[in-house]
């Protein structure tokens, strides 16, 4: 039968995966900013040419015609992308937003520490490549890693009561 202490602990372990998951979204939803960003810009650049052949170009006809349809479609794709670079926007502050009690208990803890729980759940790298990566046997990262989540559920059980 599991303790009350190997559920907290337990459950701490799957917030810590969540937050570290929720990192990398986080990421992958800034690169996602970075490539709407610049097909905006792109859009941009083709609405001012196309605007611009159409205010040089004749006043009718065809050629007239076609110039506004491009102009026309190319504000479209302009602010298709203006409006996903807005939400992804959103989405990123959302993100960051609800991790911030744990990533201030986090800042709080010596720097191996940081580095043990960093490389475990933002990363998810193997105790084995923790162990080698901070120098020392893979027992003693997940020592570490233990003592971090013992000390995370404390904290989390202490504001819990003094709210």
């Amino acid at each position: 039968m599991a303790t009350n202490d190997t559920i907290k602990r337990a459950a701490m372990r799957a917030q810590l995966r969540e937050w570290g998951s929720r990192g990398r979204l986080t990421r992958e939803l800034e690169r996602e900013m970075r490539a709407a960003a610049r097909e905006y810009d792109v859009a941009l650049n083709e609405l001012r040419e196309a605007k611009r052949r159409e205010s040089e170009g004749p006043r009718r006809g065809q050629a007239h015609a076609a110039a506004r349809r491009a102009a026309k479609a190319a504000e479209d794709i302009a602010k298709r992308y203006a409006a996903q670079y807005e939400e992804l926007r959103h989405r990123v502050a959302q993100r960051t937003g609800t991790d911030e009690a744990l990533n201030t208990a986090l800042d709080a803890m010596d720097e191996r520490t940081q580095l043990v729980m960093r490389m475990r759940y933002i990363r998810g790298m193997s105790w084995a490549a923790i162990g080698i990566a901070c120098g020392c046997e893979e027992s003693n990262a997940r020592r570490v890693e233990r003592a971090a989540v013992d000390a995370l559920c404390r904290t989390k059980s202490a504001k819990k009561q003094s709210s």
